[in-house]
């Protein structure tokens, strides 16, 4: 019944705003009779999820895509999406670009690091999440991250991340010292990274 009511495209979204039903022909009236009789639910002011359908693990995200603030999944958050911990964390951890302001209203505490160009654009790759396309930065973009905010994740952290992604091949060295240079951390990992090739 719920995919007779509402267009494909809101279907496919499974989260979506006020302003993406009204584009696909959803007034506010008709969303607000779909909120009453169940065939939509409301995550947040604004944000709506298809009712009767599997809560999405990721929902979250999807929640802050569909404020329209850009943002980029980082660190613990992005260690976890990469496969390096499988421990979720309690708090969303997302960069967004220095001068903006951390988008809320989640449904998870989120925590902000705020990154200049062109560290804020490097190594970001784009990940599916059970329908929720979000911006990640990739796993040696991540680890560099984890020593430049060691001081909010803790340098624990950031040596795991370093020596699992090692352990794993999922970055190369040169790529590491690339995305290291761009955001003024090679000196800082170079004797972490030296030991970890000796």
């Amino acid at each position: 019944m719920t995919s007779k009511l509402l267009p494909q495209e809101l279907l496919r979204m499974g989260t979506f705003r006020t302003r993406d039903a009204e584009a696909l022909g959803v007034s506010r009236q008709t969303l607000a009779n779909h909120l009453a009789r169940g065939v939509v639910e409301r995550d947040a002011r604004g944000i709506y999820q298809v009712g009767g359908t599997e809560p999405n693990p990721y929902f979250q995200y999807g929640i802050l895509v569909a404020r329209g603030v850009p943002f980029v999944v980082s660190l613990l958050s992005a260690l976890h999406l990469h496969g390096l911990t499988t421990q979720l964390p309690s708090s969303l951890w997302i960069t967004v670009k220095q001068g903006r302001h951390c988008p809320v209203g989640s449904g998870m505490h989120t925590v902000c690091t705020y990154q200049s160009e062109p560290a804020y654009s490097a190594a970001v790759t784009e990940m599916d999440l059970d329908g929720i396309r979000v911006k990640v930065y990739s796993l040696a973009k991540t680890v560099v991250d984890c020593f430049k905010f060691r001081r909010k994740v803790g340098l624990d952290v950031a040596l795991e991340a370093l020596r699992d992604g090692w352990r794993k091949r999922a970055f190369a060295i040169p790529e590491l010292d690339r995305i290291a240079d761009i955001c003024r951390m090679r000196t800082v990992m170079r004797p972490y990274v030296e030991a970890l090739l000796s």
